[in-house]
């Protein structure tokens, strides 16, 4: 996931900025989240195999600033049904990557 500044509100900068986003939206990462700094970024993770109590399973998720090596942990929530979902805000511009760590096997070692 790439995390990007917001656009500067003067109209030169603007222009300037939507080309620069334009030619830097060419290269997706390669788990399609592209995002914002300060707005959620979310993904969705099903988990067909658990039959429990979803609020009692604990999975984690470790996101890494790859420019600074800035480290934010965080939790995935359970969303009902067979879904469980993990939302992150980027508080640096430049590219994150997370992994997950969880006792279940269908939400640990989950990354992008």
């Amino acid at each position: 996931m790439i995390i990007r500044k917001r656009p500067v509100p003067f109209a030169g900068l603007l222009v300037l900025s939507v080309l620069v986003l334009a030619v830097a939206s060419m290269a997706v990462p390669a788990d399609g989240k592209t995002g914002r700094q300060w707005e959620p970024v979310e993904w969705s993770f099903e988990n067909p195999s658990y039959s429990g109590n979803p609020y009692d399973l604990v999975a984690k998720a470790s996101l890494k600033h790859q420019p600074s090596g800035e480290v934010i942990a965080t939790e995935l929530f359970y969303d009902g049904g067979k879904t469980w979902k993990l939302r992150f805000t980027g508080t640096k511009p430049g590219k994150w990557k997370f992994v997950t760590k969880s006792k279940d096997p269908d939400l640990h070692h989950l990354g992008g």
